[in-house]
């Protein structure tokens, strides 16, 4: 029997743009912005053409930012 465990965005190692938009408090469209100006950003994972957030590397992005 398979069980669907729901897990909480606090505990991902990777977001999706609506989990970090919500995470973060920034902007879907920002986020995607920022996508597609650098899309070899550390702070990426891909997985085809899906495009994830690794949470504690754009964290560290976010806190050593002045803005964006």
């Amino acid at each position: 029997m398979k069980m669907n465990k729901e897990v909480e965005i606090k505990d991902k190692v990777l977001l999706t743009i609506d989990e970090a938009s919500e995470l973060f408090n920034i902007g879907q469209n920002k986020i995607r912005s920022l996508i597609s100006i650098d899309r070899n950003a550390d702070w990426l994972f891909s997985v085809g053409r899906r495009m994830l957030i690794k949470r504690s590397v754009f964290e560290d992005f976010v806190l050593h930012s002045s803005g964006i």
